[in-house]
């Protein structure tokens, strides 16, 4: 763009001191239920309300999710959901319609997983796509044996 005469360079050259690569949101999904915890207490500390989090379903549905948005669509989306609440857990029916609709293709996992199975079967997808279905690099790449993925595969629902 400078090249180009688009942006300034001794704009580009005062900004270029240090780079900093954050992945996208949808690459660090390990992050959401993290951020998910800290909007809800912000959102309870200025509101006042004593929401204490949200079902496992939404929870599900947050991981799987691609924010193209990142960060701050997921705050939106809370921020909506935490509006819309009236009881103590943000449930599927308080989510934006758009994100719900936006995630209708997306298979739910079982539903008897707690929170921390979902977010490891989520983790589990995310490297088996990154790794176009080879469950070998996949295992690799997560640190456990074939035989230990091809079992939270099954267990997970996950194809």
């Amino acid at each position: 763009m400078v090249k180009e005469g688009l942006f300034r360079e001794d704009l580009y050259y005062r900004l270029n001191v240090i780079k900093i690569n954050l992945p996208r949101l949808s690459e660090r999904r390990e992050d959401i239920p993290l951020l998910v915890e800290h909007f809800i207490s912000r959102l309870n500390a200025i509101k006042g309300k004593g929401i204490k989090g949200v079902s496992e379903e939404v929870m599900t549905l947050l991981l799987n999710y691609d924010y193209p948005g990142n960060i701050r669509e997921l705050e939106n989306i809370l921020e909506h959901a935490y509006v819309l609440c009236k009881g103590d857990i943000i449930e599927k029916r308080h989510l934006p319609i758009e994100f719900i609709t936006k995630n209708s293709g997306i298979v739910t996992l079982k539903a008897e997983l707690k929170p921390i199975e979902s977010h490891e079967a989520a983790v589990i997808r995310e490297v088996l796509q990154k790794c176009n279905g080879n469950r070998a690099l996949a295992a690799r790449q997560l640190g456990i044996g074939r035989s230990t993925l091809w079992r939270k595969i099954k267990r997970y629902g996950l194809s």
